[in-house]
């Protein structure tokens, strides 16, 4: 969120000017879109939420899982979905099988990590 004018608290709210040259603002006036060529409504929607997220606690966390299973999986062309997230912890078992490592007990060490992520945001 930025302040602006009156000491008033702008909240984050897309607004999309154009899909046909891909152009977004957010209303709280800290980002703003451009992108060469036609981009779909979803797409520019799930780059403001990147910015919107930032202000929400562990969103960075989550982008930097949502950028990498982005880079790595495309089961939809213009988003993730859980099937992209089915394959990397495929893909994860696979690697652990291979590096001997348990998977079973690294995942409840990671749960263990998220709780405590979560709990600390609250």
């Amino acid at each position: 969120m930025d302040t602006r004018g009156k000491g008033k608290i702008m909240p984050c709210k897309l607004r999309i000017l154009s899909t046909h040259d891909a152009q977004a603002v957010c209303l709280c006036g800290r980002w703003t879109f451009t992108a060469p060529g036609e981009r779909t409504r979803e797409h520019i929607r799930e780059e403001w939420r990147r910015h919107a997220g930032a202000y929400k606690p562990n969103t960075k966390r989550a982008n930097k899982a949502r950028t990498m299973l982005r880079a790595t999986y495309q089961n939809h062309p213009t988003r993730l979905v859980a099937e992209d997230v089915a394959d990397a912890l495929a893909d994860i078992r696979h690697l652990c099988d291979e590096r001997g490592f348990n998977l079973a007990e690294l995942d409840r060490i990671a749960y263990q990590h998220y709780v405590a992520e979560k709990g600390a945001t609250k």
